[in-house]
């Protein structure tokens, strides 16, 4: 799960998953309160940003179609197909950002809508045209946000020859201005809380100060939030958000302030806290993280690669917590107009049978899958012919 975007009752989510809810949904799919849907076809690859604009979901990333049609790296969702944004960008798109009324693309592009001066991996969509954003545009941006109803933007190489270090610019409606630099890694996310501008990235520095994934600005200077984040390899923030009067944040690190929280903690001002035991186990591909979040009412929503949230199995790579307990959006059975789905979290490498009953005496194997190393969809055509009809997993 790399993104989400909540629109009213409506989550949606993006990433590189083919199933939701134990329905196929290509990278990006919608919760509607009760189950998990398909927009259409969806995506071909990877979907690293969702924004809602005029009335349309926006969808970035990685991928050359959208909706079946050859729509690379950007399209919009009317409700019914996928569509594209004028002539689109020629290259990933990382972030999408609704301000003043038009649409901040960012990501590692050089045209925009046949526009390739002054685009460097961002551009405007004002609903019908491409523009430029103006004076100083930032250079490959690692990040976009709208902090205290101005636009920020996470750049590299801010600063005079043999001072080059990443940091963040402000749109000023005409171009742009430097806010502060100094960090020696990318910046990924930023929030607003307590007065102030927070960013969130793979840093250990700001100029001199260890900040170690996370910092908040002054309006003179960097400060730690505490003593940072933690891994025995190179701790990432990956998202922020403000909720419930804390401080979000969702990554790829075991600790926070020295409390092991794994993956995902919450600072409360002063100092850091965990959500029960964290994002822990991860899949055949990547160590556990987080990597999105998201609020809706009096809920945070978490998205990332985990196969346990607060060590509950049945909770993967998307979670709500809410009242202090982490729950599942959906379940990995479902039973619809007569069709039984059953969806599989398996280890990597391992093979199941699945099988039906009648009695729970006498079992039909009804199919094998066999070295599995992503998640697999069982479906039951026949599920409504048997007065009732019971099912397993097993080891072959």
């Amino acid at each position: 799960m790399r993104a989400i975007a909540v629109q009213g009752e409506n989550i949606y989510a993006g990433g590189v998953f083919t199933i939701a809810g134990g329905r196929a949904a290509n990278r990006v799919a919608r919760w509607d309160g009760s189950s998990w849907s398909a927009l259409g076809p969806g995506a071909g690859g990877l979907v690293s940003a969702l924004a809602w604009f005029n009335g349309e979901l926006y969808m970035g990333g990685d991928f050359q179609q959208a909706g079946g049609q050859d729509l690379r790296y950007l399209a919009r969702w009317n409700g019914s197909a996928w569509l594209p944004v004028g002539d689109g960008v020629n290259g990933r798109v990382r972030d999408l950002v609704v301000h003043n009324g038009s649409l901040f693309v960012g990501g590692e592009f050089g045209n925009a809508g046949g526009i390739d001066n002054d685009i460097d991996g961002m551009a405007r969509w004002d609903g019908s045209a491409w523009n430029t954003t103006g004076t100083n545009s930032p250079v490959d941006p690692g990040a976009l946000a709208v902090v205290n109803g101005v636009l920020h933007a996470g750049v590299p190489n801010l600063g005079p020859p043999g001072d080059r270090s990443y940091g963040v610019l402000r749109w000023i409606g005409s171009g742009w201005e430097e806010v502060g630099r100094g960090f020696n890694d990318p910046i990924n996310i930023f929030a607003y809380f307590n007065g102030q501008l927070h960013v969130g990235g793979r840093f250990s520095h700001a100029g001199t100060l260890p900040v170690n994934g996370i910092a908040r600005w002054t309006g003179s200077a960097w400060q730690a939030l505490g003593s940072g984040m933690g891994h025995w390899l190179t701790p990432d923030v990956r998202a922020l958000a403000v909720h419930d009067n804390a401080l979000y944040a969702a990554g790829f690190f075991q600790d926070a302030g020295g409390t092991r929280v794994n993956n995902l903690a919450r600072w409360n001002g002063s100092a850091w806290s965990a959500l029960g035991t964290g994002l822990t186990r991860g899949d055949s591909f990547s160590m556990p993280s987080g990597s999105a979040l998201g609020v809706q009412g009096t809920s945070l929503l978490v998205g990332g690669v985990f196969l346990a949230a607060d060590e509950n199995r049945s909770i993967r790579y998307f979670a709500r917590w809410r009242n202090g307990e982490y729950k599942a959006l959906g379940t990995p059975l479902s039973y619809e107009a007569g069709v039984f789905r059953l969806t599989l979290f398996p280890d990597w490498g391992s093979s199941y049978g699945i099988e039906a009953s009648s009695d729970l005496q006498n079992w039909q194997r009804l199919t094998t899958f066999t070295n599995l190393t992503q998640a697999a969809e069982f479906i039951d055509n026949d599920a409504a012919q048997n007065p009732r009809r019971f099912y397993r997993a097993v080891s072959p």
